[in-house]
């Protein structure tokens, strides 16, 4: 069965909670009913060799020694203890409600926190009744059980990559049944795809060198999509070069409870945490990784998501010059440039750190010289850390069609990159994505791995480069100095003058008038004498600079770097148009008299 079929046949679950669930809580039964299947179809192939080993010991702390043997053995970081898998639990109808107690409790610890997460509820409450209650008490734990038994999600059958789209399947579906944008708790594996190939490019010699160790940090993991795909990338690459023995370590936290669940679960079946580590809570306001660095960092944060509520703590640690964010704020409404600041304070000052983030378009542009989003701009730029930003395809994500960036940063630059910044618009969704026979929400569009290796190698090659769209060769890749960014923002004055029109003096100095005050943004590049001679003099000789108010801002204007001019059509194209709609019309109901 396909992805899509067997996240249909668990969906389908709905129809018998409906009358007991709401739409919003259905999710609340799938979700962790999934997950106990699926280990369940892990544990079954050594589960009797296990229980037959445990039954030589009757002594319980011998039996806990004997079982983290027999899990190392068997490369298991779980386990369950009670004796009872979905299919045994539906032998005893009438015990449903207390075998399925002594089934959660079973679990070794680690599983029972992630269910706990699936409840509400804090995961040291220990309630794991929660998950079932309403169920058993409704009479329907036993047929939803059985439902969930009879689907079959052996790794046989489902590997860890089909796995990890079916819950993001069904995360979806849940989401688009109440409305809610499923696109903040998983990214689509196209743009993972993307992303990681362009941080991780370049770096093919690093993953050959013998016992090399990655670490990879993604600090609102979702359910750890992206976290995965860069595993899987960096092991493809070290096997075609005939190694073996590098070892990925993958680290994240997440802020909703129930994704924290379903990507620690996953991280946990599939092995994937045998080092690092997968933590629940608000990356701004509570770091779970506080002073460690990280080798490679993704992330694709929330849209617009607004940190009003944590602002003190955040404006806080701002006021730190070691903090995070002592670069700057951005405005509260949107917190996307404090995750990006959080990524650059994990970078590895002496290994070397490489970050990938997915943006809007607002952290290009919002802010003037001197606010948080300029200074946060300029400090990226004065640290030489921003290497290439790509802009992709719209209508990529599941819960948006806005237009989407890719940053690449690196603290450790190749010397053809150092001051200098690499831009990529790849926006066209004819050369670098393809239509989906079927919209998934306002998804539309995916971006094909040959459009992939397409963008990368656009980047790889780090130089200026064209291609030929509609006709037309147009820029598709522009390489920039950062200094090309940079501006300074100069206010200009006009004299204040009085009724005769003559300038107000006081002290001997000529008094500005505030109404007339103006500001000129000089390209850093320009001098700054020049440019008022030649821009403003010349057309207002009694205006002056007032030098004490310079700022220096920052911003990236990709459309204009990127803008093509398309001509008006003229008077005489579009009134032959519209006449030949009026001869059509006239036409039209002229047969339809006719058919009268």
């Amino acid at each position: 069965m396909t992805e899509q079929e067997l996240a249909s046949m668990i969906w389908d679950v709905k129809e018998t909670i409906r009358d007991t669930y709401s739409d919003a809580e259905v999710e609340d039964v799938i979700l962790p009913f999934t997950l106990l299947r699926r280990m369940d179809c892990i544990l079954l192939p050594v589960r009797n060799e296990i229980e037959a080993e445990l039954a030589k010991y009757p002594d319980e702390k011998t039996k806990e020694v004997v079982l983290k043997s027999l899990m190392r053995k068997h490369k298991l970081q779980f386990y369950n203890t009670s004796g009872f898998t979905m299919s045994s639990l539906l032998a005893k109808p009438a015990a449903i409600g207390p075998n399925f107690k002594l089934y959660l409790e079973g679990y070794t610890d680690n599983i029972k926190d992630i269910m706990n997460n699936f409840t509400h509820e804090d995961a040291e409450n220990g309630d794991l009744t929660k998950i079932y209650s309403r169920l058993l008490r409704e009479n329907l734990l036993y047929q939803v059980t059985q439902q969930f038994a009879n689907i079959d999600l052996s790794p046989e059958q489902v590997d860890n990559a089909k796995m990890g789209t079916i819950f993001e399947i069904i995360i979806r579906r849940a989401k688009e049944t109440t409305n809610t944008k499923a696109g903040q708790f998983y990214t689509p594996r196209d743009i993972v795809r993307t992303l990681v190939s362009l941080v991780l490019c370049g770096k093919e010699d690093d993953i050959q060198v013998p016992g090399r160790h990655f670490s990879i940090y993604d600090p609102c993991c979702g359910t750890g999509g992206i976290l995965t795909e860069a595993k899987k990338h960096i092991e493809a690459e070290a096997k075609r070069a005939g190694r073996n023995d590098v070892k990925v370590i993958l680290n994240g936290q997440e802020l909703n409870e129930k994704t924290y669940a379903i990507c620690k679960a996953d991280m946990l079946l599939t092995g994937e945490l045998m080092s690092g580590d997968i933590e629940v809570g608000d990356t701004l306001a509570n770091d779970k990784f506080a002073g460690k660095t990280f080798n490679y960092m993704l992330a694709n944060p929330p849209f617009g998501v607004d940190w009003k509520k944590i602002e003190k703590k955040i404006t806080a640690e701002a006021e730190d010059p070691n903090g995070r964010f002592a670069a700057g704020l951005p405005s509260t409404n949107d917190g996307s440039l404090l995750f990006l600041q959080h990524m650059i304070s994990k970078m590895d000052a002496d290994n070397g750190s490489r970050i990938g983030i997915v943006l809007n378009g607002s952290p290009l542009f919002n802010g003037d010289a001197g606010s948080g989003w300029s200074n946060i701009r300029k400090s990226i730029l004065e640290r030489d850390l921003l290497d290439a930003i790509v802009a992709i395809p719209k209508c990529l994500f599941y819960s948006t069609g806005i237009a989407t960036y890719l940053w690449i940063l690196d603290n450790k630059k190749p010397e053809s990159h150092k001051g200098k910044v690499l831009f990529v618009n790849a926006e066209s969704q004819e050369e670098f994505a393809e239509l989906l026979q079927k919209n998934l929400g306002q998804k539309r569009y995916s971006i094909t791995e040959t459009a992939t290796a397409r963008i990368v190698e656009l980047y790889r090659n780090y130089e200026n480069a064209e291609m030929t769209l509609g006709g037309e060769t147009v820029p598709v890749a522009k390489l920039m100095d950062r200094e090309d960014f940079l501006y300074t923002k100069v206010t200009v004055e006009r004299p204040l003058r009085d009724e005769k029109g003559e300038p107000v003096l006081k002290k001997g100095k000529v008094q500005p008038d505030s109404s007339l005050r103006d500001t000129e943004r000089i390209p850093m590049k320009t001098d700054i004498d020049t440019y008022f001679k030649d821009e403003v003099l010349r057309f207002v000789p009694d205006a002056w600079m007032d030098r004490t108010k310079d700022k220096v801002g920052c911003e990236f204007p990709f459309t204009k770097l990127f803008y093509r001019y398309k001509p008006l059509r003229s008077c005489d194209e579009i009134l032959a148009e519209l006449t030949a709609l009026d001869k059509e019309m006239e036409k039209e109901l002229a047969n339809l008299k006719t058919q009268e």
